[in-house]
């Protein structure tokens, strides 16, 4: 069965190299989709937002990969249309922690690098502010219109 990411299985323009030894991909979809999803912006900005689009999905996949490694498992990245995939290699057997801890390492990436954008900002002058929010489901949190009267 082919998959999405066998499409083209050429390989013409795909960019291939390698990050820390873990084979990256990236496909020509991705960079399409996240110059669609830019929107109508001037070229200085619409570079910029690739820039940050690619460099964030790719440190995220790192830490998969990164992660997998320290399993002792080799895994490859690939960036496509959708986002990116660390992709083990072979069949892969390992415990319920380390799959935990797989899954955890892709959004821990995240939070390093916004750590030290963060950290880099202050250290230029830059003001800084960092916010949390949690997510909250609107239907579980909505009020009516006469919900004053209603508590009364």
């Amino acid at each position: 069965m082919t998959s999405l990411l066998d499409c083209d299985a050429s390989g013409r323009g795909v960019w291939r190299f390698r990050l820390l030894n873990i084979p990256i991909s990236v496909q020509p979809w991705f960079w399409l989709t996240i110059a669609i999803m830019c929107g109508r912006q001037d070229a200085g900005a619409a570079f910029i937002w690739i820039a940050v689009c690619f460099g964030s999905i790719l440190i995220h996949e790192m830490g998969h990969a990164l992660a997998f490694r320290a399993f002792g498992i080799a895994s490859e990245v690939v960036l496509y249309a959708w986002g990116g995939l660390a992709i083990p290699k072979g069949r892969v057997r390992y415990s319920h922690a380390a799959n935990v801890l797989v899954s955890l390492a892709g959004p821990f990436a995240g939070f390093c690098l916004a750590g030290l954008v963060i950290g880099l900002a202050s250290l230029k002058g830059a003001q800084t502010h960092v916010q949390f929010h949690f997510i909250i489901v609107p239907s579980l949190t909505a009020r009516g219109r006469n919900a004053e009267s209603d508590d009364s």
